[in-house]
């Protein structure tokens, strides 16, 4: 169905698998072979498997799951297909296993331990090797504990941003999904990226993420590429199928015509599977993988493109630089390209150092023994919880109506001489606190703090940063709207939106920013961002993408059959892991048809008194149960 650009080629033994059995490869089938599995039950009734050195037969194989299309396991003698192995967890550290004629890797075999302890589990393949290309960590035979590909002297090796040392960044990687009903040329689009990364300046996509004899974090960045070892790690599935054949790429989405819940974003993850995108730091610490990735589906009419990124190495806006020279090396115009700010120097080594001016909230920063307070009552949700991601439409002309009419009563009720003013996403951010706040007591006082970021580039420009200049690493910071439940449940979406754009006016001037980054720069050595409230309050982070124009990227220039229209995504999401956090609502962005989407992470229970909501056409929740 599809090829894969990868193949096994690594493989070992040892006596004694914990937590799944070992499965040996030949060219056409699998075969299993053991003296006992506990728990497993056949589903071939006539023809056992067994050991190959002999020993008690195994006539039961426990809800087994194939993990390659339509490539099920079968029995070396024949009999019914297994086709179900679920849960499975390989024991082979960082080392998936892999269908040999092409597909999705089988990285998981779960539960089912070996008896025969002096006949070790192994491979027909023989002994372990390393992978080429995107290589694996080696390891040891009795160890579980993997070990970095080997250093490359010719690697350039350069410290990581003060502000973007920290595990909070680097144990985050975002992912991306962009959904074109359009063909495009693979070959071209990872070429074309493949050739930026190798521009001046634009090399730190090609980062590869290591620890120091201190186990510090630092980038090694390649001076030299081959087709084992490329700029940035690229993988590609072909399928010859419409995508509406495929049983999770044809769930996509369409836009809504009232405000809706569309889609569990956690639904389309098994492609992300699929596709050895990173989950978590250790798979850039023990892999040869940039940390800036690409994967691409192609079916005969549609494209599916996934980037996948290291936090400690980029920001959403440095994400939207590389996409935008991305498109003008496509496009032949290399020569508009900007060359980005000098990433061997750390321009805000300084910053929060000397500060001219208090934050607009000191007295309400919580200190030390408040976080703790506020950790301890909220420990379910940030230890044990798991949120869901959803993902919501706003149709075209929603938001609109909704701004107009806030403009309306913002100027009925205006005092000074300045306009009121309220942007789209300060329209969305009130209408994302409301849904947020709809499982509490709407005339509750309990306080709320809504963390939205914003990007410091344009105010750090001149002082910090060079002007005009791509800054490919993280600059942003948190504005803090405090405000009770009750008065963003009770009051209209006009008085929230501009409590919001006051707090960002407030708080993101340069001498505010400085004083932010003080308290970053003083906090643990995590260099944690402050947190304002009180140690009772709901907390809530919101992010607006918007300005980065994800939705209308354009890539007509990679299209297969040449075409004058833009070619822009029709469905997109984000992805956060290994762990998503609790009340984080994004504003993704506005589509082509003027829809904007967003999506959160929350408990399931909570996001179905949203979904609830919207379905009884209770736009603004205005009109929750026990109101």
């Amino acid at each position: 169905m599809f090829t894969h650009r990868y193949t096994f080629r690594a493989c070992k033994q040892f006596s004694e698998l914990q937590e799944g059995p070992s499965m040996l490869y030949n060219k056409h089938s699998f075969h299993h072979h053991a003296c006992k599995l506990k728990g497993a039950q056949s589903v071939f009734s006539d023809t056992p498997w067994s050991h190959p050195h002999g020993g008690n037969k195994i006539s039961k194989l426990l809800e087994a799951q194939s993990g390659f299309s339509n490539a099920p396991w079968s029995h070396p003698h024949g009999g019914k297909d297994n086709s179900k192995f679920p849960q499975a967890l390989s024991r082979f550290s960082n080392t998936p296993w892999f269908h040999p004629h092409g597909g999705k890797r089988f990285s998981q075999l779960h539960g089912i331990p070996s008896t025969f302890n002096n006949t070790p589990w192994s491979c027909p393949h023989g002994p372990a090797k390393k992978f080429d290309g995107n290589q694996s960590a080696s390891f040891s035979v009795f160890s579980r504990k993997p070990t970095p590909p080997p250093k490359v002297e010719s690697d350039e090796v350069v410290s990581l941003p003060f502000f973007d040392d920290t595990l909070l960044l680097a144990n985050n990687v975002i992912t991306h999904m962009y959904v074109y009903d359009t063909v495009l040329d693979a070959e071209k689009l990872s070429d074309s990226l493949e050739r930026l990364a190798q521009r001046p300046g634009w090399r730190k996509m090609s980062a590869r993420v290591r620890k120091n004899g201190k186990g510090k974090l630092e980038f090694h960045i390649p001076t030299e590429f081959s087709e084992t070892r490329p700029a940035i790690s690229t993988t590609h599935v072909k399928h010859t199928t419409s995508i509406a054949d495929h049983p999770i790429a044809s769930r996509f989405p369409k836009p809504s015509t009232t405000p809706a819940v569309v889609a569990t974003t956690e639904d389309f993850e098994p492609l992300l599977d699929e596709s050895d995108c990173p989950k978590k730091l250790d798979d850039y610490l023990y892999k040869d993988r940039s940390v800036f990735g690409l994967h691409i589906y192609s079916f005969n009419d549609a494209t599916i493109l996934i980037t996948h990124v290291n936090h400690s190495g980029l920001d959403g806006i440095a994400r939207k630089d590389i996409m935008d020279a991305w498109l003008l090396m496509l496009q032949g115009r290399e020569h508009e390209i900007l060359s980005p700010c000098d990433f061997h120097e750390d321009p805000f080594i300084g910053l929060g150092k000397d500060v001219s001016a208090t934050h607009r909230l000191a007295e309400r920063k919580l200190s030390t023994f408040a976080l703790l307070q506020w950790v301890r009552k909220n420990i379910l949700d940030l230890a044990w919880r798991t949120p869901e991601t959803r993902l919501v439409c706003l149709p075209s002309g929603f938001v609109e109506k909704q701004r107009n009419a806030a403009m309306k009563e913002l100027a009925a009720t205006q005092t000074g001489s300045e306009k009121p003013f309220v942007s789209d996403g300060d329209i969305i951010i009130a209408w994302l606190a409301k849904a947020g706040l709809s499982h509490l007591p709407p005339t509750s006082t309990r306080n709320v703090t809504i963390a939205s970021t914003f990007s410091c580039r344009n105010v750090l420009e001149g002082s910090y940063l060079p002007l005009g200049k791509p800054y490919l690493a993280n600059c942003a910071a948190f504005f803090n709207t405090l405000l009770p439940v009750r008065d963003i449940t009770g009051k209209s979406l006009a008085y929230t939106a501009q409590k919001a754009r006051e707090a960002l006016k407030e708080q993101s001037s340069l001498s505010q920013t400085e004083a932010y980054f003080a308290y970053v720069r003083q906090s643990t050595k995590n260099k944690l961002p402050p947190m304002f409230g009180d140690s009772n309050m709901h907390f809530m982070i919101l992010s607006n993408w918007t300005k980065a124009n994800l939705y209308l990227i354009d890539f007509s220039a990679a299209a297969m059959t040449p075409t004058d229209k833009p070619v822009t995504a029709r469905y997109m999401q984000a992805v956060q892991s290994p762990r998503k956090a609790m009340e984080l609502f994004v504003i993704i962005g506005k589509d082509a048809l003027g829809n904007y989407w967003l999506s959160g992470s929350r408990t399931k229970q909570n996001w179905d008194i949203i979904e609830a909501a919207l379905k009884r056409e209770d736009y603004l929740f205005e009109n929750l149960p026990g109101a």
